[in-house]
């Protein structure tokens, strides 16, 4: 449930995130900052931190379910294929 959630995000924030950078490397290096919390809920629940259980996976998946949301109304009203087109060299 989380993987295909946190997959469709990662996608809608790349879409943001290249219809405002200047060219595709910035875009990928931006984008690369959605790494960030995967990786610190990973060592928080390898250090014994965090512990994931059912109610909490259920909690994140319905927060992801809202981030979607929002990420994709970001996405439509940012994205403008002709001015990618033109200002990425």
């Amino acid at each position: 449930m989380l993987g295909p959630l946190a997959a469709l995000a990662a996608l809608q924030l790349a879409v943001a995130v290249s219809s405002r950078a200047n060219d595709a490397r910035s875009a990928q290096q931006i984008g690369a900052l959605v790494i960030f919390p995967i990786a610190a809920l990973l060592v928080l629940q390898l250090t014994g931190s965090f512990q994931l259980t059912v109610p909490v996976i259920a909690f994140m998946a319905l927060a992801l379910a809202g981030v979607n949301v929002g990420l994709g109304l970001l996405g439509i009203a940012l994205f403008d294929r002709e001015s990618i087109l033109t200002r990425w060299k």
